[in-house]
């Protein structure tokens, strides 16, 4: 029951939040449809019998009782119609105001929450159609209790002339309550299993279409291939969506079966009574209308309601856990101007959901004015080094240390402020290259451009106003060194001291290697370099060799190369490719 008060408080709130006019209106609306088939009865049942009674003179409560029954007919058909249209521009607003939300709490989640599938599936329900969700629930759980007062001032009517069919009523119509939630409850958690599906073939949806990928399609032939992955899982999906249709149509349909019987046996003991003159004609002509639309809403509405309020609970449910998921803990209170020093305390971290340790006991000083060198086997923990100093993942074990302080008492925000990083999986903006090389803010130093990055690639592009990239029809087709070299900029244009580099120059060609190593010397006086390419060690100050999250070596070339080490027989093996 509190997950259902939970579910019903948050979305009028949301509601609410997103339009107080609208949801009021809506409300208000709701509330009128409720009320006018009691007074329809009323007035219809005044009407007939006046006519019953009438001498063949029309009186003045004849024609208030009409006028009233046409009113309450005008209103009937208005508000009908009305409350779709304020429900459409609910959802819009909803979705105004939700989208932006839901967006923002997605791009500061933690990686650790971004880690189990569960979760990510789970991310995926509750940010597709936020509007649908909560105005569904919104709508079934008060349709849920304006309907059960609806049927109480009906049940009162007919109280006042056969108190126990309203008892009767009540007795066999309640039963069916439960056994709806069950059915939507099975319905909801067949759904979720979709969802897993879902997220696969959306993913060879994009595989298929995206022009990112024409040409590895085309050159691999895959085509074919992702097409039938896509058929597979799609019809996967489709398949469990519609017997779980089925099942839930099959028992609706049953239900609906046993109360159009119950409710016809209703009217014909009604029918009886009437005959008998316990009931007067007036109330039996006008309740016959009002109980063909009860068997419709008891029959389908009913059905609905419970389904999409069953629905909404388990939404806000998980609603309720995303919202709460862990972000990026920025409250530090300790600010930092630079970054001079980071330090690794016997550091151990592994993954969630994994038992493997990346980093293990690692510990080192990486001081300012002087640029490293990290080199290992793929899966060493280079990269993961580098997210533990951002703040990325907490370490299990140990503690990081800048400037002498804590990382956990320091703002985040100080931290990403002082450094830039360009990651070897490096996102491809397809803006224009002032925004995508201005990016967080920073604006686009145009001497600076000159001084350490001399290129006539990225002049010429910083002049042009059109997006690079071929995501739009305008755009300026960049190749896989270019979109590099756009990457290598947007780092070294941020003025900061701290900078980390991971991987930069596996798709440029020598000539720009080193124009990039001296520039990036030039832009920082801290520098972490990670990379397999051994040929540009001479240009930095110290090496660390990773193994299995361990520090195994470190020092300089000259320091490395005299010993027998791990080191030496990596330079050896790369250097006997070039004789």
């Amino acid at each position: 029951m509190k997950a259902f008060n939970y579910a019903l408080n948050e979305s009028f709130q949301l509601c609410f939040k997103s339009s107080k006019i609208m949801t009021i209106t809506y409300l208000f609306i709701k509330l009128l449809i409720t009320c006018l088939p009691s007074l329809q009865i009323i007035y219809l049942s005044n009407l007939i019998t006046i006519i019953e009674n009438s001498t063949g003179r029309i009186d003045s409560s004849f024609r208030l009782n009409l006028f009233l029954l046409v009113m309450v007919i005008m209103l009937t058909w208005i508000s009908k119609s009305s409350q779709l249209l304020i429900l459409e521009c609910l959802k819009i607003k909803i979705k105004e105001k939700m989208a932006p939300l839901l967006t923002k709490k997605r791009t500061h989640l933690c990686l650790e929450s971004l880690e189990d599938e569960k979760t990510n599936e789970m991310i995926h329900r509750v940010s597709s159609e936020i509007e649908v969700n909560i105005c569904n629930t919104f709508e079934s759980t008060f349709g849920l209790m304006l309907f059960v007062v609806q049927i109480f001032f009906i049940l009162l009517i007919l109280m006042k002339q056969v108190w126990w069919i309203s008892i009767l009523i009540l007795i066999i119509s309640l039963p069916l309550i439960p056994i709806t939630i069950n059915n939507s409850r099975n319905k909801y958690e067949q759904d979720m299993k979709v969802t897993k599906v879902r997220r696969q073939y959306e993913y060879l949806s994009e595989c298929i279409t995206n022009k990112r990928d024409a040409l590895e399609r085309e050159l691999f032939n895959t085509n074919q291939s992702l097409c039938n992955q896509w058929v597979e899982k799609y019809t996967t999906a489709r398949i469990i969506k519609n017997d779980n249709e089925k099942k839930w149509y099959k028992k609706v349909q049953s239900a609906s079966f046993v109360t159009q019987v119950f409710f016809l046996l209703i009217i014909i003991i009604l029918a009886i009574y009437t005959r008998e003159g316990y009931l007067s004609m007036g109330i039996f002509i006008a309740f016959l209308p009002t109980s063909f639309d009860l068997v419709l809403i008891a029959s389908w509405d009913l059905h609905d309601y419970i389904n999409k309020a069953v629905i909404g609970k388990e939404y806000f449910s998980e609603y309720k856990i995303f919202m709460g998921l862990k972000e990026y803990n920025n409250q530090g209170k300790i600010t930092v101007d630079s970054i001079e020093e980071i330090e690794f305390c016997r550091v151990s971290f592994k993954y969630p959901n994994s038992d493997r340790e990346v980093i293990s006991n690692f510990s080192y000083i990486f001081k300012n004015k002087c640029n490293y060198f990290l080199i290992g086997l793929n899966g060493a923990g280079k990269s993961t080094l580098v997210k533990l100093v951002l703040g990325f993942y907490q370490p299990n074990q140990g503690s990081i240390l800048i400037n002498g302080i804590n990382l956990n008492k320091i703002n985040l925000d100080c931290v990403y402020e002082n450094s830039s990083v360009m990651f070897q999986d490096f996102v491809k903006f397809n803006l224009t290259a002032k925004a995508s090389l201005g990016l967080g803010n920073h604006g686009i130093d145009y001497g600076f451009v000159d001084e350490i990055y001399d290129d006539s690639f990225l002049k010429e592009a910083l002049k042009s106003e059109k997006p690079i990239g071929k995501e739009y029809s305008d755009g300026i087709g960049l190749s896989g060194g270019e979109w590099q070299k756009v990457s290598i900029y947007r780092i070294i244009n941020k003025r900061c001291n701290f900078k980390v580099f991971d991987e930069p120059t596996a798709f440029i060609d020598p000539i720009e290697e080193s124009k990039f190593m001296k520039s990036m010397k030039l832009s920082c006086s801290l520098g972490i370099f990670i990379t397999h390419r051994l040929s540009l060690i001479d240009a930095l100050d110290q090496v660390l060799v990773i193994s299995e999250g361990n520090l195994i070596e470190y020092g300089t070339k000259e320091q490395l190369l005299k010993n027998d080490s791990y080191f030496k027989k990596l330079y050896k093996t790369q250097g006997s490719w070039y004789q």
